[in-house]
């Protein structure tokens, strides 16, 4: 049938002489009635169903697009049925292109993959029913590059048709690329690779859900790229846990192959093990932060090592997507422990962890503390105090001291309501952090190691669940922990029992925020002379964070103003600091401003 419709759009004698065969020679296209004639007596099995299908518009060439009929208020059997333009052109030998064929078998996925993954996709490829697959990791770490193998095991000249639902919500043109998708993988036989869909929020489920319906019962093979995968997306996708792909992040090891490989002898082999132990990236991440280091060097003098690391590391870090996926991400560390404004036993404590943290394997292999360390030699910090006294950018400097990377967890991807999902992010996350040299810092950590609860019903069950889980986790992880909270009460205590170092940040008093005045306001800043950092101190009882805050929107008033920053300036910032905090204004500011506190 679809020979003899692209017959009727090339040939005008056999167009005319159908055309006549329907008593209807001014015809501009055919019937179905008449293709359904056609169908039912060249087909001897199955004609009568094959015919009716297409009366009703159905069928695998409809809903692809390939087919179309023009309802235009005829009878259905008076209706045209031609072949689309696309289909067409390709049908009659022109390359059908789109910016979304990826085509054919490109760069191979990494070698570690290829052995690992190795049994499964010859799994996959063995039974000749189309493919509904999921290949789960984080970005760079070969995703497409093993998707596009399947594609080669399945069918060596077909290639890649990339359905991009991210870029197609942006758009709003979800149905519009699906049915793209549809007509190029039915014609051409390419394997449709679906991605973007972990950023679709609220939509992800109903889009998810779509696509499925849109490939249902079609001779398409599908497979889905995601960053993390939970039990409810696997069921939207419609994807058997059997056919889950999951691609693990690099060892250290393969980091630094994978480092030495990019930069070739640009950088010596102590630099390539600070690299590959600081950033736990892919190696489609390493090669990306290679390419462009590269690519920037300067040409006319000779870069220093250092200073050619210094800016690989800046770019490592700007590209990180981390082996942890969305779990973490790294923060940067600008300033060391001397640049901190703290109290004098905040100061000793945080000294004692970088000292212990420095020089606990020799201590416990040197001097024999081997044995008196029952939770093993890894750092476990608590930091408490109120926000904004310091508590996340001491966390910083402690990784600059130890010459290593922090990387704060984002809590609202690691914690799940779905039973089960939360160990998996957790066991994801150390997973990757136990193969680099990096400082793990959770905020407001009260919410993920919060106390445990009298077991009343399943849901207590499972919340003790994964606090036991995060216990045994962070008493064999041999790094570095940092804990931050607000709440120190409401930490459980049996992890609390495991916590080596306790440092309070204490809201700073009169002669510490003068000093945090002085250290917050940048050198450059134009000052008048009617400015007291000594009064504002005493006056307004506001933390470094808060501080922070109001001399950048003084500064943003000045600017705006085209004056130096003034004492008003800052006045009138810290009032508006005080407000959003819900306190009370200082009395001396009431009484001379008595409109404010009506």
């Amino acid at each position: 049938m679809l020979a003899l419709l692209v017959g009727v759009s090339t040939s005008p004698l056999l167009s005319r002489a159908l055309r006549e065969a329907w008593a209807e020679p001014s015809r501009r296209a055919l019937p179905l009635g008449l293709m359904a004639l056609l169908l039912s007596d060249v087909s001897e099995v199955g004609g009568h169903d094959e015919s009716m299908a297409l009366l009703l518009g159905r069928g695998t060439l409809f809903r692809c697009g390939i087919l179309q009929r023009v309802a235009d208020g005829h009878a259905r059997c008076e209706q045209d049925v031609f072949v689309s333009e696309s289909a067409l052109d390709w049908l009659c030998g022109a390359n059908l292109s789109h910016r979304d064929y990826l085509g054919v078998l490109g760069e191979e996925p990494p070698e570690r993959h290829r052995r690992a993954l190795g049994p499964a996709l010859r799994q996959l490829t063995a039974n000749k029913a189309p493919i509904r697959a999921t290949i789960c990791g984080p970005e760079g770490s070969g995703r497409l590059a093993v998707a596009m193998q399947l594609a080669h095991m399945l069918a060596p000249d077909a290639g890649v048709f990339r359905l991009a639902l991210d870029r197609a919500q942006r758009r709003g043109a979800i149905e519009e690329a699906l049915a793209t998708a549809r007509t190029f993988a039915v014609l051409t036989g390419a394997l449709v690779v679906v991605s973007g869909a972990d950023v679709l929020a609220d939509v992800r489920q109903a889009t998810q859900e779509a696509v499925v319906d849109a490939f249902r019962e079609l001779p398409v093979s599908v497979v889905w790229i995601v960053d993390s995968l939970s039990s409810e997306a696997m069921k939207a996708m419609a994807v058997h846990p059997e056919h889950v792909l999951r691609l693990t992040a690099p060892t250290r090891a393969e980091r630094a192959d994978t480092w030495r490989a990019a930069l070739g002898d640009l950088l010596d082999g102590d630099a390539i093990s600070r690299l590959s132990g600081g950033f736990l990236l892919t190696e489609g991440q390493i090669v990306q932060a290679s390419r462009e280091a590269c690519a920037s060097q300067p040409t006319s003098v000779s870069e220093p090592s250092d200073r050619f690391e210094e800016r690989v590391a800046a770019l490592a870090r700007g590209v990180a997507n981390t082996g942890m996926g969305a779990l973490a991400q790294p923060e940067p560390c600008k300033f060391g422990l001397e640049r901190l404004v703290l109290e004098p036993e905040t100061r000793t404590l945080l000294d004692e962890l970088v000292a212990y943290a420095k020089h606990r394997n020799a201590l416990a292999s040197r001097w024999g503390f081997d044995g008196a360390l029952s939770y093993g030699t890894g750092v476990t910090a608590l930091f408490t105090g109120p926000p904004g006294t310091g508590k996340t950018l001491a966390a910083t400097a402690i990784a600059r001291e130890l010459g290593q990377e922090l990387y704060r967890v984002d809590l609202s991807q690691m914690v799940s309501k779905y039973i089960g999902e939360t160990e998996k992010h957790l066991g994801a996350l150390f997973d990757a952090a136990e193969q680099g040299d990096v400082v793990l810092l959770f905020d407001e950590a009260d919410s993920v190691f919060g106390k445990r609860t009298e077991v009343k019903t399943s849901v207590d069950r499972y919340a003790n669940l994964e606090v036991n889980y995060l216990l045994q986790r962070i008493e064999r992880f041999d790094g570095v922990v940092v804990l931050t909270t607000n709440f120190e009460a409401g930490i459980d205590e049996a992890f609390a029992r495991r916590i080596r170092f306790r440092v309070a940040f204490d809201a700073p008093d009169a002669e510490a925020r003068c000093a945090l005045w002085r250290a917050l306001m940048p050198g450059d800043v134009p000052l008048a002379l009617d400015v007291d950092l000594p009064a504002l101190a005493a006056q307004f009882e506001l933390s470094g964070g808060h501080i922070k805050e109001v001399v950048l929107r003084a500064a943003s008033l000045a600017m705006a103003s085209s004056e130096s920053v003034s004492q008003k300036h800052l006045e009138r910032s810290a009032a508006a600091e005080y407000r959003k905090l819900g306190k009370l204004l200082p009395a001396n500011m009431n009484r001379a401003n008595p409109e404010r506190t009506r």
